[in-house]
């Protein structure tokens, strides 16, 4: 049984109502009950807020240096509903030994270059051909980095992407 967002609001209202209930009846100043009201009503915020990133909605952190594109999805811009456009990137960190970590998704904002790049890494996926990814970082600009990071103070990156390398067999 999922409650989601709902449930989780109803929990914190009965937890606060309890609370409230308790601090009718005891002793002590008004200011201090205020202050226990006024701090159980903000961690209502705090859990509403996290919320997303437990569900696994894509994150603006950071891509690794290098990485391994599991897949995408392109939005572009759109006038009649203002949407200013966006690119998600599913991707697994590569580990020293060669491994893969687990994948995340990431958010981008649109821009032309980075969707003609991001669609010919998809394209090549789509043939069954692994695609890996390498950020640099570039001082200015925002290519690659979407609008929500850079207002956050993230810096702009440059994202390209390349053929994955063969693996290498085992000697016999």
């Amino acid at each position: 049984m999922t409650l989601g967002t709902g449930g989780l609001v109803v929990a914190y209202v009965l937890v606060t109502a309890s609370l409230l209930a308790l601090l009718f009846n005891a002793r002590g100043p008004w200011w201090g009950k205020a202050a226990v009201i006024a701090m159980a009503s903000l961690f209502y915020v705090v859990p509403y807020v996290s919320w997303p990133a437990l569900l696994g909605w894509p994150t603006v952190d950071e891509l690794p240096e290098q990485f391994e594109l599991v897949g995408m999805y392109v939005q572009p811009p759109d006038r009649l509903t203002g949407s200013e456009g966006v690119i998600y990137l599913w991707a697994t960190e590569r580990t020293a030994d060669g491994g893969h970590g687990v994948p995340r998704a990431y958010k981008f904002g649109y821009s032309v270059k980075m969707h003609q790049n991001v669609t010919r890494a998809g394209d090549k996926l789509s043939k069954n051909i692994p695609q890996m990814g390498k950020v640099s970082k570039e001082k200015k600009g925002r290519i690659g980095r979407f609008q929500f990071a850079s207002r956050l103070g993230q810096k702009s990156a440059k994202i390209e992407f390349y053929d994955a390398p063969a693996p290498s067999m085992p000697e016999k």
